[in-house]
């Protein structure tokens, strides 16, 4: 029984890394086919730096854009009030 659940988890990697391997990102594939940990461990670190900057730059944009922040310019013009016009009706 030990060796069928050994080989169930074996099974599951290899789809995993099948599946790695065939991803139409440019990182993911190159982190399944490298043979060292340090190009690994240095292609993780790219792909999570770039998703976190990729997560940051989204967050900022939808803070400010969430922010309603409208910019406004009014002025008072006061101007002396014209004088109304005289009008005569003659009846005759």
């Amino acid at each position: 029984m030990i060796q069928h659940k050994y080989s169930a988890w074996v099974q599951i990697l290899f789809e995993i890394k099948q599946s790695a391997e065939n991803s139409s990102s440019h990182g993911i594939p190159n982190i399944a086919r490298s043979q060292s940990y340090w190009l690994k461990l240095m292609w993780i670190i790219c792909i999570l730096g770039s998703a976190g900057g990729c997560a940051f730059l989204i967050y900022k944009s939808l803070i400010g854009y969430l922010d309603f922040e409208v910019v406004t310019k009014i002025t008072k013009i006061s101007e002396t009030p014209s004088p109304f016009p005289v009008i005569s009706i003659c009846v005759s």
